[in-house]
């Protein structure tokens, strides 16, 4: 996250192995010493590779319109919130239309930053991450728009989940240089996840960083749901 910061941790007390590799094309190395493939291609998400899709409705990242989620926990002493709402809305980027998904975050119950996502789905079912806007808060009004990008130029579409995601397996998730450059690497799967808004078995565990920031942060999916825990987050039920 670049708005609310978490800590790098393990999270829900699960021993999350640190992985390697960057958005450079060369291998890195895994926690264990062996080589690690190199990051997917970014191509998968082109504009030119289309058609794409506003059905994205299966694996570990569904994008439905209605759906609604969010997650609390702790920062330090401040409690943090973040709800995300899948809209009834559109917008074209780079001729593909995506959809729209909004995500507010509050600390301490006042809104520090409300973002617009631009996702769609990929032929072979990879959900492709086209930018998002950010406003973010402070005492109320909008301070600034830091951290919004789009694809254009010298910002490429990112890859939000891959189409088959594998131990091992990095992308990026944002390839906008100097701006939003997050990338993630699959660090576990099938961990058995217990939270008072249900228990999760089909579960995928990523560490995602950015060289903008210090630190790595831990998320865990669960297939069909979305992201279920994210740092010292996690679901709440509905």
């Amino acid at each position: 996250m670049r708005f609310v910061q978490l800590p790098v941790l393990y999270a829900l007390g699960l021993l999350l192995v640190p992985g390697g590799g960057c958005t450079s094309s060369t291998n890195g190395a895994d926690a264990f010493g062996g080589d690690l493939p190199a990051p997917l291609d970014l191509s998968v998400c082109d504009p030119a590779n289309g058609p794409f899709s506003l059905v994205i409705d299966t694996g570990f990242c569904p994008i439905v319109v209605g759906a609604t989620w969010a997650m609390e926990g702790k920062d330090g002493t401040n409690t943090v919130h973040i709800a995300w709402t899948v809209l009834d809305a559109t917008e074209a980027i780079e001729g593909v239309t995506t959809r729209v998904v909004e995500e507010r975050q509050s600390v301490n119950g006042a809104v520090s930053a409300v973002l617009r996502h631009y996702f769609a789905g990929a032929p072979d079912g990879t959900v492709c991450n086209f930018g998002r806007d950010v406003d973010v808060y402070s005492g109320g009004t909008v301070s600034s728009h830091e951290g919004t990008w789009r694809a254009g130029g010298a910002n490429h579409p990112g890859i939000r989940m891959p189409a088959s995601p594998a131990l091992d397996q990095s992308w990026a998730i944002e390839y906008a240089p100097g701006v939003a450059e997050t990338n993630a690497i699959v660090t576990g799967a099938g961990v058995v996840v217990a939270l008072t808004s249900g228990t999760f078995t089909d579960t995928l565990v990523t560490s995602e960083w950015t060289p903008l920031e210090p630190g790595r942060t831990a998320r865990i999916y669960a297939r069909g749901v979305g992201p279920i825990a994210q740092g010292t987050l996690k679901l709440l039920p509905k």
